[in-house]
């Protein structure tokens, strides 16, 4: 992935300010970008769910425009089932008289930072228990979920094929704005207990452009 250079992207700026303020009014918009592959992090083999056949790209949406899109083969060589520890005795006791079971996994793990020239900066952190969160319609993931036709655990072990799955803009609209634009690292995990079932990234760019 290429750094722009900050020379580059003043001047960028400096046109953009001078075709919309001294020459003819203009309008810009900001649009999310994605890369064409999902890649596996560094120094991670994934042995367990392997996403080496899936590809970004544009495909047609039910409206008729063009969006971002998955297309491929998901594998899942392990099976994927929601497990629990023992109960706590000293833990608060639901109605009914029955102790807190505590989900150890397997967990979705979403980490998401901006890419500079020195380092990547955290942005967003976020969670959840895979299985829990089928049941969930507001998930990222939810729409994967549906193309696998699989809608609780066990996910057994087999090869799932993703076919034009549409990308939701819809959680990203509040950050298609002047001061997040730049380039992104998403990376994906999945934790059972302590173990990494998997770790996969793929890098997007929040751009702005002249309408």
């Amino acid at each position: 992935m290429m750094i722009y250079k900050s020379v580059s992207w003043i001047s960028f700026h400096v046109f953009v300010f001078f075709q919309c303020f001294t020459l003819a009014p203009c309008e810009v918009k900001y649009e999310l970008e994605f890369a064409d592959s999902i890649m596996n992090c560094p120094d991670f083999n994934n042995d367990k769910i392997k996403a080496d056949t899936i590809k970004l790209g544009l495909i047609e949406g039910e409206d008729g425009e063009d969006s971002f899109g998955l297309n491929g083969v998901l594998e899942v060589c392990v099976p994927l089932d929601d497990e629990y520890d023992l109960p706590d005795p000293v833990s608060p006791v639901r109605p009914g008289g029955r102790n807190q079971h505590h989900p150890l996994g397997p967990i979705v793990v979403i980490d998401v930072c901006k890419e500079t020239e020195v380092a990547c900066d955290p942005v967003m952190q976020a969670d959840m228990n895979l299985c829990k969160s089928m049941k969930e319609e507001n998930v990222p993931w939810d729409p994967v979920f549906k193309k696998m036709n699989v809608s609780e655990c066990p996910i057994i072990e087999g090869s799932y094929e993703i076919t034009n799955l549409i990308l939701s803009m819809e959680p990203f609209k509040g950050c298609l704005s002047r001061d997040f634009c730049g380039y992104y690292s998403v990376k994906l995990k999945i934790v059972n207990k302590l173990e990494t079932l998997s770790c996969h990234m793929a890098y997007i760019e929040i751009v702005e452009k002249q309408v």
